[in-house]
């Protein structure tokens, strides 16, 4: 019975009307049962904000409307006190979930028993928050971003936090809000939880912002987003965010932003997205139960205490490979082209998932695992290798991402921002094939279809999405848009049925045959070994006397395969050779950035390089250098937008227009990876373009345009965090994005 939560659209009492409007009308009544609707008034006055949120509790109750009610969110100065929140569930039992997201929750002190002395505000507010919501049989849904919940497992001052979790192992709700780079090590650190018997419950926060966040424009195209991003990122994001979390048994799925549920902005995502694979979710039974993922787990990774971010920075040397090595990660869950990707979905699958536990995982909790490490375990991707092929014998299936639990498969697409066509070869059960229809009288048509091996019934099925047809949707994708008529028992293989209808028959069996295909990007299958798919479907019409079943074709028009470094974009098919010669002194010269090699950097510039500052090649150096300094795990994501040849017959000029993303880790007295990774450009469209000339050594920099690297840009990530990040507030600055 999961929790679903639709952040909701009211901020303001006027707006209880919409949310009342969304719960009648689009929320179908087969998910009514598992909702709520999040709601926030954000006013700094608690007063004002408590009388508002009684004209909007007001409404809600009387019209119905379960409601999340969220009290803290990433910014401290709109925590609500909580003698108001206190107040509300006194009154109101329409609120069935407190909700606190994205608060701070990396804390570290030098004074020795630093935990024995207090816990951090933000950490005891939740310890409160969670106590008194427990008191009313509520519980505490808690999303959070970047590391956050591997810092509630493992940090001293987190203890207290750690242990309410524990107590009220009922009452609370981690979830991975999916956003940024470091999916792996959060959702593993939250399942970890889960894993560790430290709650009953664990879920996600699937939104598309994570699509915005990785600077995805449109498949294989990188750089800034444009400002109707809401509008054309692809649907079918969400699918594999849901389908891997209940792959792994989570029980609560919240939902943002508004603007993608039901029909307001994208009323394709709503429908032909969330909606059918949270139905598929839900009726069909798909959420791992705690047995099956067991089954699947033989590793698991327990942190220990981390009273320093350098004990910190043990952990994230094995799990995190954006602010630090990942060691372990890398070997479990594989990289393409680190930063090009979030890396949603693993390149590899031979290690199922690693949880992280925490702390204090109960130790009959860690018992069940056949092979238990922590930090250090192995100093290199090939030992963990090697470790992780000690315990999974099976090799990795490649390419793509196929994986079972209880009883049902998974393939899923790897890259998820590109077209690739993946091939699969996997068993399933034997499908029905050879249905025959034979019209008995005006009202009644008689269903035969040929006895399948080993089948102890069957189901009848009827196509019920409008919107699409069967052969525009992957087989092991649309089970949601399908209706069961009825199920049939025994050797019986005919049925009499009345009306018009797409039929399809599925058998349920334990003989399987065996199905190759490829899966495409963000194509998510998903196949029950105790019943077949539908391959074939069987149209009945008023004026048709008979009909034979058609094989159920999905056409796929999507590209095998794409380039994602160079979209080619103005670049005339004469010059393509020469365009190559400056792609690999470009790819050459961003591995010299990631190895911090200034020596080999420097033999890319040009001895006439001027940037429009009027800097010369000295100046970049002396930037890069102070660059590493500050910095460390630098690492580019760059794409060529366009090329300008025209010059090159003449001058022996190639101009190139780089989204080119400079990032590194900032090195700061702060937690680590809180803000930490910083890059290059900052101003407002991130897009650089750059000279290169051909010398007698080889193509060289000669300018880039606006300038990159330059100081202005580089010491803005260093500004202090008190200092205003508003463009106002520093109008002759860096523009912020």
């Amino acid at each position: 019975h999961p929790l679903i939560i639709w952040q909701g659209r009211v901020i303001r009492e006027s707006e209880a009307d919409l949310i009342i409007h969304d719960w009648k009308e689009h929320v179908p009544d087969d998910l009514k049962p598992f909702t709520t609707f999040q709601i926030e008034v954000r006013d700094l006055d608690p007063e004002r904000r408590y009388n508002t949120y009684l004209v909007l509790l007001d409404a809600l109750q009387e019209a119905g409307v379960p409601v999340c009610l969220q009290v803290v969110d990433p910014d401290p100065d709109y925590t609500y006190p909580l003698r108001y929140v206190e107040k509300l569930l006194d009154r109101y039992d329409c609120i069935r979930v407190v909700q606190a997201v994205e608060n701070r929750t990396e804390f570290y002190s030098q004074v020795p028993e630093a935990a024995d002395l207090s816990t951090p505000p933000d950490l005891s507010y939740m310890v409160k928050l969670i106590r008194l919501a427990a008191a009313h049989g509520l519980p505490t849904s808690m999303q959070h971003q970047a590391l956050r919940w591997l810092h509630i497992g493992t940090d001293e001052l987190a203890r207290e936090l750690r242990e309410t979790l524990a107590t009220y192992h009922a009452y609370v709700l981690p979830a991975n809000e999916h956003i940024g780079n470091q999916h792996f090590p959060r959702q593993t650190s939250v399942w970890g939880f889960w894993m560790g018997d430290v709650v009953d419950n664990w879920g996600v926060e699937p939104q598309t912002w994570w699509w915005e966040n990785a600077h995805f424009i449109r498949p294989g195209v990188f750089g800034l987003s444009p400002k109707n991003w809401m509008e054309v990122y692809p649907k079918g994001i969400y699918r594999p965010m849901i389908l891997q979390a209940a792959m792994l048994g989570a029980t609560v799925y919240g939902f943002e932003p508004n603007w993608d549920l039901f029909e307001y902005n994208r009323p394709d995502v709503w429908y032909e997205d969330i909606l059918p694979t949270l139905r598929e979710v839900i009726h069909r039974g798909l959420i791992g139960s705690k047995e099956e993922v067991l089954a699947k787990t033989k590793l698991a990774y327990q942190v220990p205490m981390s009273k320093s971010i350098a004990d910190f920075h043990r952990i994230s040397r094995d799990m995190d490979w954006i602010a630090d090595e990942g060691l372990l990660a890398r070997a479990a869950y594989g990289v393409y082209a680190r930063g090009v990707q979030h890396e949603l979905i693993p390149n590899r699958n031979r290690a199922f998932f690693i949880p992280i536990l925490p702390l204090n995982a109960k130790p009959s909790a860690v018992e069940r695992f056949e092979k238990v490490i922590g930090p250090g375990a192995c100093n290199s991707i090939e030992e963990y290798e090697q470790l992780i092929a000690k315990l999974y014998p099976e090799p990795d299936r490649e390419p793509a991402y196929v994986q079972q639990v209880g009883r049902f498969l998974h393939v899923m697409q790897t890259h998820e921002n590109l077209y690739e066509a993946q091939d699969f070869s996997i068993k399933v059960p034997i499908a029905v094939r050879n249905v025959e229809v034979k019209r008995a009288n005006a009202d009644t048509i008689e269903l035969k279809w040929p006895p399948v091996a080993g089948a102890k019934g069957y189901q009848v099925c009827r196509w019920v999405d409008s919107r699409v047809k069967p052969e525009d949707v992957p087989i092991g994708s649309s089970w949601a848009r399908w209706e069961i008529l009825t199920e049939v028992s025994g050797p019986q293989t005919s049925l009499n049925l009345s009306g018009d209808a797409i039929l399809g028959v599925r058998a349920k069996t334990g003989e399987t045959e065996d199905l190759q295909g490829t899966v495409n990007f963000l194509d998510c299958l998903v196949f029950d070994m105790t019943c077949s798919r539908i391959v074939e479907i069987v149209e009945i019409r008023a004026d048709s006397a008979t009909a034979a079943s058609r094989p159920r074709q999905f056409v796929d028009n999507r590209p095998k395969t794409q380039e994602w470094f160079d979209l080619g974009v103005g670049l005339p098919e004469s010059h393509r050779a020469v365009a190559d010669e400056v792609k690999a002194a470009l790819r050459a010269f961003i591995s010299a950035y990631e190895k911090e090699d200034i020596s080999a950097l420097a033999k890319f510039y040009s001895d006439e390089y001027r940037d429009p500052n009027g800097y010369d090649r000295d100046y970049a150096l002396r930037a890069w250098l102070w660059w590493f300094q500050r910095t460390q795990f630098p690492y580019c994501t760059a794409t060529i937008h366009e090329w300008d040849t025209s010059n090159y017959e003449r001058d022996g000029l190639v101009r190139m227009k780089l989204i080119g993303f400079w990032r590194g880790i900032l090195m700061w007295d702060e937690p680590w990876g809180y803000d930490g990774c910083a890059r290059i450009p900052r101003h407002e469209t991130c897009d650089v373009w750059w000279t290169w000339k051909k010398t007698d050594q080889g193509w060289r920099i000669l300018t880039t345009d606006p300038a990159c690297p330059n100081f202005g840009e580089m010491l803005w990530n260093s500004r202090d965090h008190t200092y205003p990040t508003k463009m106002d507030d520093f109008r002759d600055g860096p523009k912020m994005w």
